[in-house]
């Protein structure tokens, strides 16, 4: 596939065994990580704005877009070959090869031991695997505290990058987005976006007329006149990032209705994509949940440019899917997207495959790389109508908005399993904050948990 369709790659560059090895790992904070643990061991809608206001916003979007459009473009564009490390880069991929390639010794071993009885690295009661150990290693490796006799360890790293970070450039290339894919007719390209680039875009997904029930229904639960709902109930404070606005959503219609939470052809690709990170022997019994729904809102002139983040740790557990209740322009500040960055899933850890063992190992420089070259990164811009699904591991950051309309985003957040969902724990706040809001998302998953899926039937609708 070329660049004309959705974050599709040009061709599946695997390894032998099976493994995509354009793929490449970027781990939140691990910087801070490993100072700490070195120095224990010795962080509306378009507001109320008249026609005429709108119709001047919209003239100047389009004039924001277009110069920053052409920021874009004055940056460069990177090839394997045009790419220079800088030395914390270079300590990086040389520390990832050397603990993927050449193992790891007793020394990372009794370093996690000792991290582990200081309560770091390691949550209570989970079992160690070897994700553990891999970064026991990189951060010994990168904070020079590695003894140069090591398996391998040089006294100074390559000039040049591996192979793994030049097929990251070849892949985060080949993933730049055009139209995007109609689901309907196009599910094995959205697939393979989803896989190769960790986000596909798409269109197709759900009927206009219940997206614009939506936008208008999300309009007047903003301003207090949905149906009996009091927005104090259903808002968040302070759980975003960049001051975004979180609105749960009472399960009523529009809301609940059965075309948002079970499109058919939305549910196969995500099936299929959890399964593809799931073992064989689980696949069977594995169920997709709906873990939350949720409204996000980028206030003009409040929402600020968020940091690249990861939203989970792993890989191939958590998927994201973003619905724009109108048209989402440059200066709305859309999400900034980096695709191929993302994290293995415990699963294609335990293969032990080294190119895998060297991306997870790549902690830290590529949020730098994403947003420094034209062809690593994008922002999402969309027309009503069309959907983004990625990996809640994918590196991205919402954008600020500095136009002079709000932007809402619909949220539907799915996980692998049940388990996954717990694992993640993020509505545990709604319990003691916002007891209704929890009460109405619990009334989500449950629903969901009755419908039938692309697995097979589960049991009733709820009411649309």
């Amino acid at each position: 596939m070329g660049k004309n369709k959705s974050a599709v790659p040009k061709g599946d560059r695997r390894s032998n065994n099976g493994f995509e090895t354009s793929l490449v790992v970027a781990v939140v904070g691990i910087a801070i990580a490993a100072s700490l643990i070195l120095a224990a061991l010795n962080r509306d809608t378009v507001g109320a704005a008249e026609h005429m206001q709108a119709a001047t916003s919209t003239a100047q979007d389009v004039q924001r877009d277009a110069q920053e459009a052409r920021k874009a473009f004055q940056l460069p564009k990177i090839s394997p070959e045009t790419f220079v490390m800088d030395e914390d880069f270079a300590w990086i991929d040389a520390c990832a090869n050397v603990c993927a390639t050449q193992g790891f010794d007793d020394e990372d071993f009794r370093f996690l031991q000792r991290a582990m009885a200081s309560g770091l690295m390691v949550h209570p009661g989970r079992p160690l695997n070897l994700m553990d150990v891999a970064r026991s290693c990189m951060i010994r490796c990168t904070g020079k505290a590695k003894n140069p006799s090591e398996h391998g360890y040089a006294a100074k790293p390559a000039s040049t990058p591996s192979r793994v970070v030049d097929e990251y450039f070849r892949c985060a290339d080949s993933c730049t987005p055009g139209a995007p894919v109609n689901i309907s007719s196009e599910p094995d390209a959205a697939l393979h976006s989803l896989a190769s680039c960790g986000v596909v875009h798409l269109n197709n997904v759900f009927p206009t007329s219940l997206l614009r029930e939506l936008a208008e229904a999300a309009k007047k639960l903003r301003s207090g006149t949905f149906s009996n709902t009091l927005l104090g109930d259903m808002l968040s404070a302070n759980n975003l990032r960049a001051e975004r606005e979180e609105i749960w959503l009472p399960f009523q219609p529009p809301f609940s209705n059965h075309q948002l939470l079970q499109a058919p052809a939305l549910l196969h690709l995500i099936d299929k994509y959890f399964d593809s990170h799931s073992a064989a022997s689980d696949r069977a019994a594995r169920s997709t949940v709906l873990a939350h729904v949720n409204l996000i809102v980028s206030k003009q002139g409040v929402a600020e440019a968020q940091a690249l983040h990861s939203d989970v740790d792993h890989a191939g557990r958590h998927l994201n899917v973003h619905i724009p209740l109108q048209d989402v322009s440059l200066a709305m500040g859309p999400t900034r997207m980096c695709p191929c960055t993302r994290i293995f899933s415990p699963v294609d850890v335990q293969s032990k495959n080294i190119d895998v063992l060297h991306h997870i190992q790549l902690v830290k420089g590529l949020d730098k790389v994403c947003e420094q070259f034209q062809n690593t990164h994008y922002d999402a811009v969309s027309r009503f109508g069309d959907v983004t699904l990625y990996d809640g591991a994918v590196r991205h950051k919402g954008l600020a908005n500095q136009a002079a309309a709000d932007r809402p985003l619909l949220v539907l957040t799915f996980a692998a399993s049940e388990a996954d969902a717990i694992a993640r724990n993020y509505t545990g706040h709604l319990p003691s904050e916002l007891p209704v809001a929890d009460t109405e998302n619990r009334k989500f998953t449950t629903a969901f948990s009755q419908m039938a899926t692309s697995k097979g039937p589960r049991g009733i609708h709820p009411n649309a």
